[in-house]
């Protein structure tokens, strides 16, 4: 049972980190685009990082979406990699 529970934890906690991890790389990217964006334009930062994402809600609504949820989801996993933390923990009592 020990077993099980370690094996889903872990799949769990895999599964929370790939979430941070990505919503981390796609604002990393985000913020370099918008840099590379004023060097070109002599805009600032964030006007530039607040026209990619108009452009990017007018073209695809649907990676806002991924990009907002990714953290998200990532919280859930994480809450349930707790609870199960938790309910291991107070068998071994």
């Amino acid at each position: 049972m020990i077993k099980e529970v370690n094996g889903d934890m872990r799949k769990i906690s895999i599964l929370a980190l790939i979430c941070y991890s990505i919503f981390v790389i796609l604002i990393i990217i985000a913020v370099v685009l918008a840099w590379i964006g004023t060097v070109i334009s002599h805009g600032t930062i964030i006007s530039n990082l607040i026209d990619g994402f108009k452009g990017a809600f007018r073209a695809r609504k649907d990676i806002l979406v991924f990009i907002i949820l990714l953290p998200i989801v990532g919280y859930l996993f994480q809450k349930r990699y707790n609870k199960i933390r938790n309910e291991a923990a107070n068998k071994e009592k």
